[in-house]
């Protein structure tokens, strides 16, 4: 694989707890994760450069950490010399702190950077980056994973963050991910009210009915049609292989009922916002779909 060779690669975890009661389950999806991470390998060294977990801790966002969750990483993994933990206290959770974990592994020469969520571990495997490293040598710049529901999206282009492969320097040439996308702070009136400038999006659900989304959070779609316009073909979608069952681990609604319902909107709306951000670039979902690489699986 010629387009792989003296290649590095980097993961880029996003993390946070609004609440400290469930600061050390968050812990203990990031420290899964990178154990998984540590098990894949090329050429007999590890896979993975450098790790980046990225807590987001922007104190005008009333959902952001609480301040308890980077120092509580930095306990576990404090043994983990390749594992960089940063408390990102300036920006929003989808565009700015994507930017920020990237800006970071460039730095440090990491031409590659994997963006997932610790949700989705069970899909991270050597089987799967085996098949992404074959997309690559197809002169592939996004390589997506297809994850449970958001397979059908994923297959037709519009790849996620949720697992999702980026070359670099490709990345940054079309100005990263863009704003456009970002999360909106709240507007402080006064010091009794806030409000928020973001639009929010209609979506339903069959169980919970109307649901509503910030029109934030679909920050791949901009950068992926840049990258069509100007590298051609260049996407690729890939089904996740390997032994043991793989699925996205959704919150527990019991234990966790406001990250359940986050996650409820955020797949209801799913479709909705990455159509408002493809019309915001005068294209249509046809585009993406068109840019995928012809033979990748």
């Amino acid at each position: 694989m010629k387009n792989v060779q003296n290649k590095r690669f980097g993961l880029v975890l996003r993390t946070f707890s609004s609440k400290p009661e469930n600061v050390i389950h968050r812990v203990n999806q990031v420290v899964e994760t990178i154990k998984k991470a540590e098990k894949i390998s090329r050429d007999g060294q590890s896979f993975f450069s450098r790790i980046d977990v990225l807590v987001w801790s922007d104190s005008r966002f009333d959902d952001a950490d609480c301040g308890l969750t980077a120092r509580s990483l930095r306990d576990e993994l404090y043994k983990q010399k390749k594992v960089f933990v940063s408390e990102v206290k300036n920006g929003d959770l989808y565009c700015t702190l994507l930017n920020y974990g990237i800006a970071k592994q460039l730095r440090d020469r990491v031409d590659y950077s994997v963006i997932m969520s610790s949700e989705a571990e069970s899909y991270l495997n050597q089987e799967t980056i085996d098949k992404m490293l074959q997309a690559i040598d197809q002169k592939a710049r996004a390589i997506g994973v297809e994850v449970d529901e958001l397979t059908p999206l994923v297959r037709e282009g519009r790849l996620a963050n949720t697992f999702c492969c980026w070359h670099n320097v490709s990345l940054m040439s079309v100005g990263g991910f863009d704003l456009h996308a970002a999360k909106l702070p709240p507007v402080k009136d006064n010091e009794e009210t806030s409000s928020s400038k973001q639009a929010y999006v209609e979506g339903h659900h069959e169980k919970h009915g109307k649901v509503f989304y910030q029109l934030s959070g679909t920050e791949e779609i901009i950068p992926l049609v840049r990258l069509i316009e100007i590298y051609g073909k260049c996407l690729a979608s890939i089904t996740p292989i390997g032994e043991g069952e793989k699925k996205y681990r959704i919150p527990d609604p019991k234990t966790n009922s406001e990250l359940y319902l986050r996650h409820i909107a955020k797949m209801a709306t799913k479709l909705k916002r990455q159509a408002v951000m493809l019309d915001s670039v005068n294209k249509k979902p046809s585009w993406l779909k068109n840019g995928l690489i012809d033979g990748v699986l």
